[in-house]
């Protein structure tokens, strides 16, 4: 008994795992740019068409809409343009319903009862170079945006950054490095939080945030995840 007990939470927390813990980001290779899926250095595999939307940004602040093609290891892979300083994702991980069984990805209509339903969105910013017009939002439904060039801090030193939930300041949106979701940083009033450069090279910010949902036949509330990525020297 206390054996089932113990693995019907291992499955729940694994469930739990692909809802809010996981993240779709940007990983530079050969010129290119290879979304990954994953939690920190675990990576898994994903169905591309849950990538809805891949944009490369100039230094003008304009955004151009780019193919996305299969690698043979499954994975998506994107080709910006020359003059790309920024590039952006819409990842939609689907509908997720917590059961006694533990997580389905499927909407809560598909299902008799539930204790848990969420609709599961994830958003990427990479930053390939540096442009004043990156401290100005995109138009993502939840983004992270630096108030300052990122990619000239130092290890030790902070990068101001906020949080936007449709184009506005959110406070209470919990932030963290790393790849990880569990962190004690959360946004103040005006969606601002300072994070810490601990160390050179890659550099992954992530934020999260649950909003209800009202009347909806599919879920309860929407969760959240969005990352802003960079390196630095």
């Amino acid at each position: 008994m206390v054996r089932m007990i113990i693995s019907s939470i291992v499955i729940m927390l694994l469930g739990l795992a692909q809802v809010s813990a996981h993240d779709a980001w940007f990983e530079p290779n050969d010129g290119k740019f290879v979304i990954l899926y994953g939690h920190g250095e675990e990576l898994e595999s994903y169905d591309i068409s849950k990538i809805k939307e891949v944009k490369a940004h100039d230094g003008q602040g304009n955004g151009t809409v780019l193919d996305v093609k299969k690698r043979e290891d499954g994975k998506a892979v994107v080709a910006p343009p020359d003059n790309t300083v920024m590039l952006t994702m819409v990842f939609d991980n689907g509908f997720w319903v917590k059961t006694e069984e533990g997580w389905k990805n499927v909407s809560k209509r598909n299902v008799g009862s539930y204790l848990e339903s969420c609709h599961s969105m994830k958003f990427a910013k990479h930053i390939i170079d540096w442009s004043p017009v990156l401290t100005n939002a995109v138009g993502l439904k939840m983004e992270i945006v630096p108030l300052k060039n990122p990619m000239s801090l130092k290890t030790g030193e902070v990068l101001q950054v906020k949080v936007l939930l449709d184009g506005k300041p959110v406070e209470g949106v919990t932030v963290a490095t790393g790849g990880g979701h569990k962190s004690g940083m959360t946004t103040n009033n005006a969606g601002i939080v300072d994070v810490l450069i601990e160390k050179p090279g890659f550099q992954f910010i992530s934020a999260s945030y649950r909003v209800p949902l009202r009347n909806n036949p599919d879920a309860d509330e929407l969760l959240l995840s969005s990352n802003l990525t960079f390196y630095v020297e």
